[in-house]
């Protein structure tokens, strides 16, 4: 799980040498199973990359963040800069999830 989101976080990167898009969608692929092992340092990293991997699959940056959902709302040592970032992970995939949205305007 956490390799999977090494490889998420480093999308800007893996998307500048070229030829790293099949691991990028792979990863995205096992990110849903995987995202409930994450933690807060797993979470941030992801969630910063998301304007890269938005521009490979946006659809499954948006599978990924429905399933990060429940496990963000259980973290309680998220800061106002995470949320923040995960709210604009959300506005940057185009994703509507309206619960998503509302948790992290609270």
């Amino acid at each position: 799980p956490r390799a999977v989101a090494r490889n998420l976080g480093r999308a800007t990167a893996l998307r500048k040498a070229g030829g790293q898009l099949d691991l990028l969608r792979r990863a995205l692929q096992a990110a849903p199973a995987a995202v409930r092992r994450w933690g807060r340092q797993e979470v941030v990293l992801v969630a910063n990359a998301v304007p890269a991997l938005a521009a490979v699959d946006r659809e499954g940056v948006c599978r990924m963040l429905d399933a990060m959902f429940p496990v963000v709302q259980e973290m309680p040592s998220l800061t106002d800069a995470h949320v923040a970032n995960l709210l604009a992970a959300l506005a940057t995939a185009r994703h509507s999830h309206p619960a998503f949205e509302q948790w992290c305007l609270h």
